[in-house]
């Protein structure tokens, strides 16, 4: 349930009521997502995996981690174990109908040209089924309804760290096949170069927009074709679609979100801030959130809000 109102400062606030609230226990959530037909999805882990140099995530660990995945329909929870794992997990999402994808966002390329496979995917009971290479500096990561994967990069994906010289990753904005083959690699160069994809929403297996730097442009890529958008947003983490508006997370530290209206000659045009209230009244913390098409999936104090674009509007 929504509801919204226009603030004294000209600010749409939208309230949110919790959809469902997560039992975590003694786990720790490390990401959430969204599946193609709108289920939520949490990734969490018993005990989060050390930082190398204090700042760096490690792919492969030393010790085994335990993960669980809680996912969300509609009709109610359920939770796949997933334990003894040698890996940091960063993403998940459902593929093949039945089985999970777990990724990590690093991936490293040793002396001898072998690399961390760092996309294992598992069946409901958590076992193992096939494994494959996905490349460093993952940013983000969404699979279609056809299982297909798309993956965005950030800079140390694209231009190379953790033993890459090539990486896999250099495209910046990548399709795969749900066994790790690539189908398509964006362009990268020229005047649309991205150094840094911030933000991705794939919004069917040929309709994948994306934000990136340093011209902090909106574009689409849709059955073959690139379009782009200037913005005046910079430092977004997130954003939602649904045409021809685009909800704009303002900053990446920031809570407030900005909604554009697309206009012609490839230009964004401002419309409104909006703040997104708990039901309690109180500024949801926008540190953990999933955005697919037109719905936002937030996890704030072992509950999950979620809010649609598409509702939203229509208040107005």
């Amino acid at each position: 349930m929504i509801k919204g109102q226009l603030s004294e400062r000209g600010e749409i606030t939208v309230t949110l009521s919790p959809v469902f609230e997560a039992d975590l226990g003694d786990y720790q959530l490390v990401n959430i997502g969204q599946g193609h037909d709108g289920e939520i999805l949490l990734l969490a882990v018993h005990e989060p995996p050390e930082l190398i140099e204090d700042r760096f995530p490690e792919a492969q660990t030393e010790r085994p981690f335990h993960y669980k995945i809680i996912r969300y329909s509609g009709g109610g929870c359920e939770e796949i174990s997933i334990p003894d794992q040698h890996w940091n997990f960063h993403f998940v999402q459902p593929i093949d109908g039945g089985n999970y994808l777990l990724a990590a966002a690093r991936c490293t390329r040793y002396d001898d040209g072998t690399a961390d496979l760092n996309a294992k995917v598992y069946g409901p009971e958590g076992n193992l089924v096939r494994e494959f290479l996905l490349g460093d500096g993952i940013e983000h990561l969404f699979v279609t309804e056809q299982n297909n994967i798309w993956t965005c990069y950030f800079d140390e994906g694209i231009f190379g760290n953790y033993g890459w010289d090539e990486p896999v990753g250099s495209a910046g904005l990548i399709r795969w096949d749900a066994y790790g083959n690539r189908l398509y690699e964006y362009p990268n160069g020229g005047k649309h170069h991205i150094i840094d994809c911030y933000a991705m929403n794939v919004c069917g297996d040929r309709d994948v927009w994306f934000y990136y730097y340093d011209e902090f442009e909106l574009a689409r890529y849709r059955d073959g074709a690139l379009s782009y958008w200037k913005t005046d947003v910079e430092s977004s983490t997130a954003f939602l679609v649904h045409e021809p508006y685009i909800l704009f997370k303002a900053g990446w530290d920031d809570n407030r979100f900005v909604l554009f209206e697309m206009a012609k000659k490839g230009k964004l045009k401002r419309k409104a801030r909006l703040s997104f209230l708990d039901e309690k009244g109180k500024e949801i913390p926008m540190d953990i959130l999933s955005c697919r098409r037109s719905q936002m999936a937030v996890f704030h104090e072992d509950k999950v809000y979620v809010a649609d674009l598409e509702e939203i509007l229509k208040m107005w």
